[in-house]
């Protein structure tokens, strides 16, 4: 009966762990001291860590310089039993690219550990910056367009818009 037992366990962390690994986003736990405990197969794709590479550091040593002071401050305020959802920081990935990271954390007090979700939006941050810079360019393209330009809204045709030239 021990074996049975022990091999349904063994079944069961192994489909669990399979479960994690899967996952897109890093999984991990955190201890008091700001140390990697646990960590999924993510780490690798998303910082370029294995998890054995990852267990027993500290995050800290990870995240982008300009980013230490206000994910100390997240990091003080999850411990007091906050919890986080749309926290966002840079890593710095073992290539030493710069990762834009989406947070979800909370102090287990139990286990003494922070669960963790960390969301790669890399992507998402680069085109945000893009689209960005296009508004900015439309805009001096707008403004200094030779002829008048106006663009109207809805059914009223309420002015959204008007370029210099429009409004003289």
């Amino acid at each position: 009966k021990l074996d049975t037992t022990t091999h349904l366990l063994k079944e069961t962390v192994n489909r669990l762990n399979k479960t994690l690994d899967s996952s897109m986003d890093v999984i991990c736990t955190i201890d008091d001291s700001g140390k990697f405990v646990d960590i999924n197969a993510a780490s690798l794709k998303i910082w370029g860590y294995t998890p054995e590479e990852l267990k027993g550091t500290q995050i800290l040593e990870l995240v982008y310089k300009e980013d230490l002071e206000k994910t100390i401050n997240e990091v003080s305020t999850i411990k007091h039993g906050v919890a986080t959802e749309f926290f966002e920081n840079r890593y710095v990935h073992k290539n030493g690219t710069i990762v834009s990271i989406l947070w979800s954390a909370r102090w287990d007090e139990a286990l003494q550990l922070v669960l963790c979700v960390a969301k790669d939006i890399t992507d998402k941050k680069t085109l945000e910056k893009t689209l960005q810079q296009e508004k900015k360019r439309f805009q001096g393209l707008y403004e200094q367009a030779p002829s008048a330009m106006g663009i109207l809204k809805g059914p009223n045709h309420i002015y959204e818009l008007a370029n210099p030239p429009y409004l003289k």
